[in-house]
């Protein structure tokens, strides 16, 4: 029993230490929290992406934070995004909000995920969604629904600019103290992808510095505030780097 107990007791830790290196890795302040993590370690190799944000209330971190009006997303430099390598949806944003997922061919799907909004109404403050992400041309056109259905929620085209992505959050009505929805969380993942002709989706970059690349995310809310939060996902440096 001693030695269940003790093994019990290592492999909690070893869960705990894990933890500890992904929260140590994700930037935070009072205002918001960002991490980008990278599937492939090794550098210019194809890889997935996952990106975790969180919108925090400085006043009030656990509440309903102000709307985001505003996200640049500086991915780590170097990395490509290439949007030739996949097909590409087309769909206008009407489109989308009419049909939904079947707006976009299925070869044009690079993601996939969760937001959680805050509405501040009493009895439906919290809002789940699901995310779906589409190639676009020199965009990602991420798409979220209402949890378990095809019912659009709202859509936004993040511009992608080497790699930086500028997002363009819509705003939404809902309740006090601002009479706006505003979201709390969002969790995207991008799987790797191989195109057609053989080129990645996502490749990282070329090289590698103290086994770390760096990426931020800089917010902007209808309060007027402002953040940069700062984010490290670990890479592992080769002779050439």
């Amino acid at each position: 029993m001693e030695g269940k107990l003790r093994r019990a007791a290592v492999g909690i830790g070893l869960c705990l230490a894990m933890a500890g290196v992904a929260t140590a890795l994700a930037g935070e302040t009072e205002r918001g929290l960002f991490h980008l993590g990278a599937g492939a370690k090794s550098t210019n190799a194809p890889t997935s992406l996952k990106f975790r944000v969180l919108y925090k209330n400085p006043t009030d971190p656990a509440g309903k934070p102000p709307a985001v009006t505003g996200a640049v997303f500086r991915l780590p430099r170097g990395l490509r995004i290439d949007t030739g390598a996949l097909p590409r949806c087309t769909a206008t944003d009407a489109e989308i909000r009419a049909l939904g997922r079947a707006a976009c061919p299925e070869g044009s799907r690079v993601g996939g995920g969760r937001l959680v909004a805050r509405t501040g109404t009493t009895g439906a403050d919290r809002v789940r969604t699901d995310v779906v992400a589409f190639n676009g041309a020199e965009e990602l056109i991420e798409v979220v629904f209402f949890e378990g259905t095809n019912v659009v929620a709202g859509l936004d085209r993040l511009t992608i600019d080497r790699h930086v992505l500028t997002a363009h959050p819509p705003s939404t009505p809902g309740g006090p103290p601002d009479g706006r929805t505003a979201v709390r969380r969002i969790f995207l993942e991008l799987p790797l992808q191989i195109g057609p002709a053989g080129r990645a989706y996502a490749t990282t970059p070329r090289r590698c510095r103290a086994g770390v690349w760096r990426a931020s995310a800089s917010y902007e809310f209808a309060d007027g505030g402002k953040t940069t939060v700062p984010s490290r996902t670990r890479c592992r440096s080769t002779s050439r780097d």
